[in-house]
């Protein structure tokens, strides 16, 4: 009897602690659509801004957003009797509901909230479209501090660390102090739960080659002899190189002169599946034409497969396809583009037009990307000559622009507005344009959220003089599509010199994806000559990273 007896209270207090964890359980809420009056170009936003509300209410415990199959069949509710009638069928214990005017670039926003016992909580603001994020920011921490009742550092989303947790961060083998994350406060971790804004001294989550003397103009990674190892093309300013990184050194492998009056502006690698693959050299000649190049490696030397090509030349990913294609555009003496984007084909030794691309004005054949967001709808996202970033919607439709810039490459072509035949004007200082950088598309998580990744480049100097092109400094930012704009998913730490370019790919061949960044050294103003090549190298260990783990309150710090 004894042992039953003792069955009975073991099995008591099991369920009362049941009982006083169900007690404790997380509250929830319900983000409805919002009723949304503007033209067709920002209806999305009735879908979209709700859901940025929701995912800035989430705490984990303690409110979460209810299934999205029970939202799923609600529609926008247009008074309060509707929401509380959606609020007692779903069994929410907070509903949240809005509307959204929008005029030309004016926004007005109206967002309620509602608990149980009724009563109603409400915040209206005007701002602009450009603006919209952070009023939507400042809504979701108004919600979480005054109708949640949630501390203004829980709004924050900065959550308490134990020392239990601070010691699992220590032993984590995953670990890279060299990225930066969550500076919006998404709850969300990326890639890597340890973020640090300066981190630790030392650079064990980074790789770091020898410098090179020289200056480069551009880099990729790719294996180019199909032996299942991943060389490193680097493009100097007369001459591309293929190099292999083994024992901590940069093993050169195969060398190649480009004749001096070439001025070199990238360097691409396409893989069409026949052959090896081609490495595409743009490149404009001294009559300021463009003079792209092909080369091939075998493993030993390089082969020169076609020259003199009059398009400048890309390789951009098809959204959902896991696929690239070779992209071309005629070049111009004085607007550096002319006509149409086309994929380009090989035909012979030289390579022609092949399917048109619709685009809008302003994109040409370097500056643009695809990015699938979480709808499976493709951003056209375009880096404008100002090297701000500029997403496109549907039918061409221009839905945001960055007011940040990006890019930052030194490598450009003159431009210039004067009249061909009518001979130079030797006082007149010709524009530039600058050759972008690499957009790079990428689902890192494998969670169906596509990144952005280029280079933000730092310099005090290039904010006061526009043609002060070496740069410092630099971050790689990824940037993610939240339904209004885009927002900085996570960004490396500080890069001590000039970001010539990035890539994504096994830098060291060990069977890690590595984020890889080509970079000259900053030696000062008055040592532009002595500039070098190295590269940086950020190891992803996407298979160690824990989605679920909570973020560090520095992490929010910002420098």
């Amino acid at each position: 009897m004894n042992k039953v007896f003792k069955v009975l209270i073991l099995t008591a207090l099991i369920l009362c602690l049941f009982s006083a964890s169900a007690g404790a359980a997380a509250k929830t809420y319900a983000v409805m659509p919002f009723n949304i009056d503007s033209v067709e170009q920002y209806k999305y936003m009735g879908m979209s801004v709700p859901q940025m509300i929701s995912s800035r209410l989430y705490s984990k415990g303690n409110f979460q957003p209810i299934a999205k199959t029970t939202l799923a069949g609600q529609s926008a509710a247009g008074s309060e009797s509707d929401a509380a009638r959606a609020q007692s069928a779903m069994h929410a214990d907070y509903v949240i509901w809005g509307d959204i005017v929008i005029v030309e670039q004016d926004v007005t926003m109206n967002v309620y909230a509602r608990g149980k016992e009724g009563g109603v909580w409400s915040r209206s603001v005007r701002t602009k479209v450009h603006s919209l994020q952070p009023s939507v920011q400042d809504i979701s921490s108004a919600i979480s501090r005054e109708v949640f009742g949630v501390s203004a550092a829980q709004g924050a989303g900065i959550t308490a660390v134990t020392n239990q947790q601070k010691q699992v961060r220590e032993l984590s083998p995953q670990l890279n102090p060299d990225l930066v994350v969550n500076e919006d406060g998404v709850r969300d971790v990326y890639l890597n739960p340890n973020i640090r804004y300066a981190g630790n001294t030392d650079d064990s989550g980074t790789l770091r080659t020898p410098t090179l003397p020289f200056p480069s103009v551009d880099f990729e990674v790719f294996d180019l002899d199909g032996d299942g190892l991943n060389e490193i093309v680097v493009l100097e300013e007369h001459a591309v190189g293929v190099y292999r990184f083994e024992n901590n050194q940069m093993k050169e492998l195969a060398k190649e002169k480009i004749r001096l009056m070439d001025n070199l502006l990238s360097v691409r690698v396409y893989n069409d599946g026949t052959g090896r693959p081609k490495i595409i050299i743009n490149a404009q000649d001294d009559r300021e034409s463009a003079n792209t190049y092909v080369y091939s490696f075998d493993g030993r030397n390089l082969k020169q497969e076609a020259k003199n090509i009059k398009y400048y030349m890309n390789v951009v990913k098809i959204p959902n396809q896991n696929r690239s294609i070779l992209v071309g555009q005629s070049g111009d003496v004085q607007r550096v583009f002319k006509g149409d984007i086309y994929e380009m084909v090989k035909a012979g030794d030289t390579y022609v037009e092949g399917t048109k691309f619709d685009m809008p004005e302003k994109v040409n054949a370097l500056n643009f990307a695809w990015l699938p967001d979480k709808e499976a709808v493709e951003l056209l996202i375009v880096l404008s000559p100002e090297e701000r970033l500029r997403v496109f919607g549907k039918g061409g439709n221009r839905i945001f622009e960055t007011e940040e810039k990006y890019s930052g490459s030194y490598v450009g072509i003159e431009q210039t507005a004067q009249i061909r035949g009518m001979g130079k004007d030797t006082s007149y200082i010709p524009d530039k344009y600058f050759i972008p950088q690499r957009m790079l598309t990428a689902d890192l998580e494998g969670r169906g959220e596509y990144s952005l990744l280029i280079n933000k480049p730092i310099s005090t100097a290039a904010q006061i003089f526009e043609r002060y092109r070496f740069f410092p400094q630099g971050e790689i930012h990824a940037l993610y599509w939240d339904g209004v704009g885009l927002n900085l998913k996570w960004k490396t730490r500080r890069i001590r010199g000039s970001v010539i370019n990035i890539s994504l790919a096994d830098f060291n061949n060990d069977g890690i994806l590595d984020l890889v960044v080509g970079l000259n050294t900053h030696p000062g103003a008055v040592g532009i000559s002595q500039r070098k090549t190295m590269l940086m190298a950020y190891p992803l260990d996407l298979n160690m990273s824990d989605p679920n783990t909570p973020p560090d309150a520095v992490e929010f710090l910002h420098d």
